[in-house]
């Protein structure tokens, strides 16, 4: 074996190598994010009652994820590897080199284009015996590609055991996440909140009381939002309970319209309004 050979053998050993590496730790890098996006998504579905907005935000998250994966990882990793046919890597991988390999290769290209190299045996004959003193594999070790691979590997089975087999919404809420699968409405607990008297028009000044039903979950504590017209700000106060699931609320003297909503565990009830009118009122009775 000629000393271009050897170097040519060595070069493409560590070339493979290195971009198994790259395939490997993107790999890995985006099956744990996936299942640890998915595991998080699951999570607060199970809190959330299956919000939409949960599913939605996972979902972009997953897709930046993979978007970057692929750029970060993968696109420029290997548009760097393929980049002078990979001089500045094997360099910066063999720094005992010292341009050797760089140097052989700019040959073999003015070689290939027309342009001799004379010296370029003698230039192969030294850098191959110099490359040949660190093996691929003590540049890129079986270690780094195994613990890259063990990773994808786990994280590939967990995501397949989440989908086919996981308990309860673990599974059905990985699937609705990932496949856009189809929720069982029959196994969610919807989580809402009822308020009554919703919107109504009241007379100025009246007392009005506000009573909330919570149903699907069973909050520590339940806050009432109020905002009048003339304000920016939430006034927030706790609501009485009265009985399991039920909390109440009376605003005193109400002056002006208002818009008001009901919380309880981050669930939030849909936003009402009170307007206020001034009813007809006699001011005075003259009797003959």
């Amino acid at each position: 074996m000629t000393s271009r050979e050897r170097l040519e053998s060595y070069l493409s050993a560590l070339r493979r190598r290195l971009r198994a590496h790259i395939y490997l730790r993107a790999g890995a890098v985006a099956a744990a994010g996936i299942l640890l996006t998915t595991c998080l998504a699951v999570w607060l579905f199970s809190r959330e009652g299956f919000a939409p907005s949960v599913a939605i935000s996972a979902r972009v998250i997953l897709v930046t994820l993979l978007a970057s994966v692929a750029v970060l990882l993968l696109w420029l990793p290997l548009r760097r590897l393929a980049r002078d046919d990979g001089s500045q890597v094997f360099e910066e991988r063999l720094p005992a080199e010292h341009g050797r390999i760089q140097t052989y290769l700019d040959s073999k290209r003015r070689e290939a284009a027309g342009t001799p190299s004379p010296l370029i045996e003698l230039l192969a004959a030294d850098a191959a015996n110099i490359a040949e003193q660190t093996p691929p594999t003590a540049v890129v070790s079986p270690r780094r590609l195994t613990i890259a691979s063990a990773i994808a590997g786990a994280a590939v089975v967990a995501l397949a055991l989440l989908l086919s087999v996981g308990p309860s919404y673990w599974g059905f809420g990985s699937r609705h996440l990932l496949l856009g699968a189809e929720l069982p409405r029959e196994a969610i607990t919807i989580k809402r909140i009822d308020v009554q008297p919703g919107n109504a028009t009241v007379r100025r000044n009246s007392d009005v009381a506000i009573s909330a039903n919570v149903d699907g979950f069973r909050p520590e504590q339940t806050q009432v939002f109020v905002r009048f017209a003339d304000q920016e700000k939430w006034e927030a106060a706790p609501m009485r309970a009265t009985e399991p699931g039920q909390f109440d609320f009376k605003l005193y003297a109400v002056r002006g319209p208002l818009t008001y909503y009901v919380e309880a565990d981050c669930i939030k009830s849909v936003e009402d309004s009170f307007g206020v009118v001034d009813l007809p009122r006699i001011e005075r009775v003259l009797l003959t």
